[in-house]
């Protein structure tokens, strides 16, 4: 029996030595082969290893970083990066454990995030025939930015409970054509148009999930917050607590930025790239408060105090669905969407009235759209000269003699593809029903006529419709957004 129990007391004491062996030295994943790393920053990398244990990282440019893991095993420097080039590598040691991570480029940096229409990969959402314009070439042409852009696609990961220490997997991956066809269009062309213009490396964090509202992608508590005022009582109840998903897709706020954004959040980044909205369609009145509260908080978890990383996002483009009709509901979310530079600093849009039209929710001219957002950022971000950007906007509006006249923003000069006539301003009396009218542009002024159905004008309005037919840029390339002069409530 002695035996039999020093037998039994031997295997328990194994089992328990077992249980408490030491902690595997090792990074989030963010931290793989191929990443880029942000230019002549302090950017944090970070893991696990043994709590108590020295971790030390070496870059290949120079210096050396030590840190003692916590009580729960994380550890974290941060390291001076250089300026943009590469390859370099990284080589991060706990006594006898090593790990070396390589063709490593630091450049710049850009989280990308939304729904379908960030996620929407060059190659088009095949199943549902939804392409996406020049995405043969694009990626036939990849292998050319295989060490200019770099891709990091954040797996889906909800998680309602808490903030996910880690992702549950994920890697960097150079450009290639199988890369570049999985990646998102918008963050891709996007990172091809900021390397032509710099021919700095670009890597591109994409976490996004089609059809999905705001909410999840905001910690709770910061949407309670922001909620508040905002909806009734009975609204907000049902909104702050947890919500089964509709058709698969999280719903419960905090949801995807407890499992897609905290994993690596603090990555050290220059700004963020947005495209959401048309899961939010209902909230019209008070979008623009949701989103920036949102950008806020990301900024407060990146470390961002001073609003430095830009927010730059897109406009959710005209959509008709099958069989209903072209009401007014989507201008009146754009109008509000485009509210949100007002209400916070270093934020800009993009605008799609010209790229999108039709029963397709997914337009599939993505560039046009990656390219406005690519001239934000090298205008505002980068402060390249030669060229103005941003979306005109409305300056000033008078009536005379039945004609309106519109003033938008100075050196702006607007036009028409190949001198169309103008196309998408309506006119309504006091009946609020709008007529077709037409309209002149002179530089950055445009006069529109009152149709003769109208005996008193009362207002005019521009692609306010859901699928509304326009025509009007600026000289480079931004379509003019939906406005209107009238304060009617959306019926």
């Amino acid at each position: 029996m002695k035996l039999k129990q020093i037998i039994v007391g031997a295997v328990c004491l194994l089992t328990s030595l077992s249980t408490f062996a030491a902690t595997p030295l090792r990074t989030a994943k963010i931290f793989t082969d191929h990443m880029v790393l942000q230019q002549q920053s302090e950017a944090p990398v970070w893991g696990w290893s043994e709590p108590g244990s020295k971790v030390t990282v070496k870059p290949s440019w120079g210096g050396s970083y030590s840190v003692k893991a916590g009580d729960d095993g994380k550890w974290q420097v941060a390291i001076s990066t250089p300026e943009y080039g590469g390859p370099h590598s990284l080589k991060i040691t706990c006594g006898k454990e090593k790990i070396e991570l390589n063709d490593i480029m630091v450049g710049e940096v850009w989280v990308c995030s939304g729904q379908s229409n960030m996620e929407m990969p060059i190659k088009g959402f095949i199943g549902s025939n939804q392409p996406v314009f020049e995405s043969v070439e694009t990626c036939i042409d990849a292998i050319n930015y295989s060490d200019r852009i770099r891709i990091f696609t954040v797996p889906r990961n909800p998680q309602e409970e808490a903030p996910a220490a880690d992702l549950p997997s994920g890697e960097w991956k150079r450009a290639s054509y199988s890369s570049c066809a999985d990646c998102s269009a918008i963050a891709y062309f996007f990172a091809q148009y900021l390397n032509d213009a710099t021919h700095i490396p670009v890597g591109v964090i994409v976490s996004a999930w089609g059809g999905t509202e705001i909410a999840p992608w905001m910690p709770k508590d910061c949407h309670a917050e922001a909620l508040k005022g905002l909806v009734d009582e009975k609204e907000y109840t049902i909104r702050t607590n947890p919500i089964k998903p509709y058709k698969g897709r999280p719903r419960t706020a905090g949801s995807l930025f407890n499992g897609m954004i905290n994993p690596f959040k603090g990555y050290a980044a220059r700004g963020f790239l947005w495209y959401q909205g048309c899961s939010n369609k209902r909230d019209n009145t008070f979008y623009d408060k949701l989103q920036a509260a949102m950008v806020e908080r990301w900024r407060k978890e990146w470390g961002d105090t001073e609003a430095k990383m830009p927010f730059y996002y897109v406009l959710i483009a005209p959509y008709q669905r099958i069989g209903s009709a072209n009401g007014f509901s989507r201008g009146y979310f754009v109008e509000n969407q485009a509210n949100t530079p007002k209400l916070i600093p270093n934020c800009a849009y993009a605008s799609t009235e010209s790229l999108g039209g039709g029963p397709c929710i997914h337009p599939a001219q993505k560039k046009p759209a990656s390219r406005q957002l690519a001239m934000l950022a090298l205008d505002r971000t980068y402060g390249i000269e030669g060229f103005a950007s941003g979306v005109p906007e409305v300056q000033k509006i008078s009536l005379t003699e039945r004609k309106y006249t519109i003033l938008f923003t100075p050196g702006m000069y607007l036009f028409t593809p190949s001198n169309e006539a103008v196309q998408g301003f309506e006119v309504a009396g006091e009946d609020r029903v709008f007529h077709p009218a037409k309209a002149q542009i002179y530089g950055n002024k445009i006069v529109v006529h009152v149709p003769e159905e109208v005996a008193t004008p009362h207002s005019v309005r521009f692609a306010f419709r859901d699928n509304p037919i326009s025509n009007v840029q600026n000289q480079y390339g931004f379509p003019l957004a939906p406005f209107r002069s009238d304060d009617w409530p959306l019926k």
